[in-house]
């Protein structure tokens, strides 16, 4: 450990300084308040403090995934620890940390999950809890604090401790003022002139400044236009060209007046259109500089590299607010704040979310100012007047009191802890509550949605449709999303696109440039030439084929050369390691981490609808579609000089889907952006169209004088369909627009239904084997006491695999097992010794001798009503079995064998043991499950949502390996 993490960097940090300071105060208070400048330390070092005086295991969260791994590395580094163990962080899907682990970083939405499942025992194991920047009013951010002082009410040992650099000390003294204690302050400020030797110097200057030091007479319209319209954008979301020319010969006069090459150029820009504008001017103009983007759509490795490399140019970084908060940026020297933002929020009237540019707060441009003067002296050109720039807000309007909160709404009903269960309860105790139409608006939608319906009392409670929205980890229309593709047979398909929608960046990477962008894009999709552009759709279609190639292409042959190179132990095989994924994912222009993160989403996806098994789960049978593209190859060859893959398009329409399926893929993409319940156009029962006339104009827009005596149609079937609706970004009039908002996806009914016929044990397994030759493997001791119900088996003979050593040690055990085995068949053949465990061990070149594998084609396991005490060694148990049945039959060279497993289990330990991916990953696909009896194997009865389930797999290999 490097001398507890207080080496020369850290020790010179302001914060440091009044260590003492703050951990008394952590300790006499249950609420301390830290007030730190931007540059002080206190993201990094606070925490570490805090464990040296033994205040372990300690919670930090952050509000975006991007500093929750740029600080978790930085700690990790400094204490001299592997990431993952004693600094350990959680971000989305991405789960980092161990039991050994002291700190553990966060971003607030995975706390909320935590806090909404477990309550008062999310936060017992700790004994800090650390909000970092709560200057930052992210939704999550908010309900968290609300979550956390209403559990401290409940949990007397926790300490919270706020950190920013901005906030608003009292307000947040008056929050926590209930609690009863006093809530103490610690200011870091005001140290530049102690502690000189150690801190830079930053001087602001203003746009009046800025034409002084260009002085371009071209520039000046800037300044007219802000004094005659001081609004942030030209149009819409657009910042206009004047602000963009200004911006860049901004920075071309500090590139040529300053000599230090290392110091570089941070720009705040509000959006991705206006990053690009800003990449295109510098790129045309060619400046010796470097330049980089910081932007949630660019790949987090790459925004890392940018933010940590040194380079022997000058380099640029491009940046939206992702760049405010927890991240130093080593030699930024020079910030051009743009001062504007991009601001979403819900527009009422449309009833969708929408984007805004708006002025940036003055606790904002503080932010962007600490960007710099941490390593070395800045200047910040602010590109606003002084005089406007001090009428701008103190703090940003809070995103609780901007966005639709109805996925925040729904999750409070379907908190496991009580105390969350009434939303308009818990939205007042924010410190900034939302208006209440906001919220009565989200319970309205709800309800239409069928997500929440009344009682006889007339109490609002959650549906099985709206506990399963609200069980994914997505947003409301992805969720939306994957409910439509489980009801249509399209489950693993839209669980993928459903994940693309909520991962930024995209597994596509897309480069500055439209032509670019769509360039990529075409290599894994092709838009059809229906004269209807689907940009949206086809973009996300694009990116479920650029998984799925993925997926075959690499991840597959990834697996597969694992295999070979157990049961071809003299064959010399390449495994592919990160840096070969690396590598293929940039010459197919895709993102290794949103893949990977992707990935695990979209099985997480899978899991819920497991553990919740709706009707339409008899849907999901077999491997993904892109497994059966038994005719798909991609060669990948290469230029001299381009490092990218030319064997295009990387994928053909209809390689992965057919016509039928991509065509129901796009329409169910549209049809769930339109499940709101103010777009009930779908419902609407259009008349005959009156033949041969065409619709009147002036009917359409509800002003014909005529009536019944015009000459034109006043049928509402005539009315021309929308060429918006099918776009990328959909019609902005909604249910108001004039024209029709025509789909032949019809509308589901989502009543959804969790009831499951129950079936007897043997009848499933009498019907899943029903055409099986060969020998059935029976694990368990128990499977003797009912095998003799199985005489319906077509098989030709059954092995039962018992863990006792002897006969008479197993009727210790089972006395009545004596007659049992007395009458049973010839065919049946007991194997003293052996049980699953024993495949998996490192005796497995045993096991493998005791059955006649070649025989083996179907192996039953059973864990009725077993309670799973540590989920992460069944997890190890199933991936080790599934991975030696694999192999056990390449060794023996049946790789068209086919082999069944059946396995039945609760669907709550099939998904804490995530046995559908452990079979996944070795070829082992689920072919279907069926609810059983729990009768049948003398268990205890259950309730829902727990189920008592078999889950059927079949081992297929891809046919291109054969």
């Amino acid at each position: 450990m490097a001398d507890d993490g207080e080496g020369f960097r850290s020790r010179r940090l302001p914060v440091r300084r009044l260590k003492a300071t703050i951990v008394q105060k952590v300790e006499m208070n249950r609420v301390t308040i830290i007030l730190a400048e931007t540059g002080s330390g206190k993201s990094s070092q606070v925490p570490q403090m805090l464990i040296e005086e033994g205040f372990a295991p300690i919670l930090c969260t952050q509000p975006r995934r991007l500093a929750v791994v740029a600080v978790s590395k930085m700690v990790a580094e400094e204490r001299g620890c592997e990431l993952g163990q004693e600094v350990g962080f959680h971000i989305g899907q991405m789960n980092r940390t161990s039991s050994r682990s002291k700190i553990v970083f966060q971003t607030a939405g995975v706390l909320l999950e935590e806090i909404k499942s477990k309550g008062v025992a999310a936060l017992s194991h700790y004994k800090v809890v650390i909000l970092d920047e709560i200057h930052e009013r992210s939704v999550e951010s908010d309900m968290v604090l609300c979550c956390v002082k209403i559990l401290l009410f409940w949990n007397k040992n926790t300490r919270l401790v706020l950190m920013s650099a901005t906030a608003d000390f009292k307000r947040y003294e008056n929050y926590f003022a209930e609690l009863g204690e006093t809530v103490e302050k610690v200011a870091v400020s005001n140290l530049a002139s102690k502690i000189q030797q150690h801190l830079f110097q930053c001087s602001v200057k203003y746009l009046d400044q800025v034409l002084y030091i260009i002085f371009h007479s071209q520039h000046l319209s800037v300044m007219n236009s802000l004094e005659q319209n001081p609004s942030p954008f030209k149009t819409g979301t657009d910042i206009g060209m004047e602000i963009q020319h200004l911006i860049f010969h901004l920075i071309a006069h500090i590139h040529k007046d300053e000599p230090d090459r290392k110091k570089g150029i941070l720009v705040f820009l509000p959006t991705y259109r206006a990053l690009e504008e800003q990449w295109s001017l510098l790129t045309q103009r060619a400046l010796d500089v470097e330049i980089f983007v910081l932007h949630s759509s660019i790949d987090i490795d790459q925004s890392l590299e940018a933010i940590e490399a040194y380079h022997s140019v000058r380099k640029v970084i491009l940046a939206t607010d992702v760049a405010e908060s927890s991240i130093t940026i080593p030699g930024a020297s020079f910030v051009i704040d743009s001062c504007r933002c991009l601001e979403v929020f819900w527009n009422s009237k449309m009833k969708r979310d929408a984007p805004r540019i708006v002025w940036e707060s003055n606790s904002q441009a503080e932010q962007r100012k600490g960007r710099t003067g941490r390593t070395c002296d800045g200047t910040v050109f602010r590109m606003v007047p002084r005089t406007m720039y001090v009428t701008f807000n103190k703090f940003e309007v809070p995103a609780m009191q901007l966005l639709s909160l109805r996925k925040q709404v729904l999750s409070l009903f379907c908190a496991e802890a009580r105390a969350l269960n009434d939303a308009l309860a818990f939205f007042d105790k924010c410190l900034n509550p939302p208006h209440p139409d906001t919220v009565y608006d989200a319970l309205e939608s709800l309800e239409a949605l069928n997500a929440l319906q009344r009682d006889a009392r007339g109490k609002k409670l959650p549906t099985p449709y709206g506990r399963i929205l609200a069980s994914l980890p997505l947003s409301l229309e992805a969720s939306m999303l994957v409910m439509e593709g489980c009801e249509r047979g399209y489950l693993n398909e839209c669980a993928v696109i459903a994940s693309v929608l909520d991962t930024t960046p995209s597994p596509i990477i897309l480069p500055f440039g439209a032509s670019a962008t769509a360039h990529y894009s075409f290599q894994y999709f092709q838009e059809s030439q229906n004269g209807v552009r689907q940009s949206r759709q086809a973009a996300l279609l694009g990116n479920l084929c650029a998984f799925e190639f993925w997926q075959c292409v690499l991840k597959d042959n990834y697996r597969w050369q694992k295999l070979s190179h157990e049961f071809l132990s003299s064959t010399i095989v390449t495994v592919h390691g990160e840096e070969s994924e690396k590598e293929f994912c940039k010459q197919h222009h895709l993102s290794l981490f949103s893949l990977n993160a992707v990935a695990e989403l979209s099985s997480c996806v899978l899991e819920v609808i497991h553990r919740w098994r709706p009707q339409s789960i008899k849907l999901l049978t077999g491997p993904p579609s892109y497994y059966t593209a038994f005719s798909f190859q991609h060669l990948c060859f290469h230029s001299q000089d381009d490092e990218s893959c030319l064997g295009l398009p990387y994928v053909s329409n209809g390689s992965f889907h057919n016509e039928n399926n991509q065509s129901d893929l796009l329409k169910i993409i549209t049809q769930a952006r339109y499940l709101e319940p103010q777009s009930n156009y779908e419902l609407i029962h259009f008349p005959k169209e009156e033949e041969g006339k065409v619709q009147c104009v002036y009917f359409r827009g509800g002003f014909c004088a005529k009536g019944n005596g015009c000459e034109f149609s006043h049928s509402v079937s005539s009315t021309p369909v929308c060429k918006f609706f099918l776009s990328g970004d959909g019609c902005r009039y909604g249910a108001h627009c004039r024209y029709k908002h025509d789909s032949d996806v019809p509308r589901w009914d989502n009543h959804l239904e969790l009831d499951e016929d129950v079936a007897q044990f043997p009848t499933v397994l009498c019907s899943s084997t029903r055409n099986l030759e060969g020998t059935m493997l029976f694990f368990g001791r128990e499977a003797l006491s009912y095998i003799h119900q199985l005489q319906d088996l077509a098989t030709a003979s059954i092995a039962v695999a018992c863990n006792e050593d002897s006969q008479l040690e197993a009727e210790k055990y089972d006395p009545s097992l004596s007659t049992v085995i007395l009458d049973l068949p010839s065919r049946i053949q007991i194997l003293w010794g052996l049980n699953a465990s024993s495949l998996v061990t490192s005796s497995a070149e045993e096991a493998r001798e005791l059955p006649d594998w070649t025989k083996v084609k179907c192996i039953v396991l059973n864990f009725p009503l077993r309670s799973i005490s540590d989920p992460d060694q069944h997890k190890a148990f199933f991936q080790k079995l599934f991975h030696f049945l694999t192999v056990t039959q390449c060794k023996i060279n049946l790789l068209n064998s086919g082999l069944v497993v059946l396995l039945t289990m609760t669907n709550i330990e099939f998904c804490q043991c995530q046995v559908e991916r452990a079979g996944r990953e070795n070829f082992l696909f689920l072919q279907s499950s069926t609810a059983v009896d729990p009768a049948f194997f003398k268990g205890s009865s259950i309730r829902p949502p727990v189920k008592l389930v078999t889950y059927i797999f079949k081992l297929v290999f891809p046919r291109r390996f054969l």
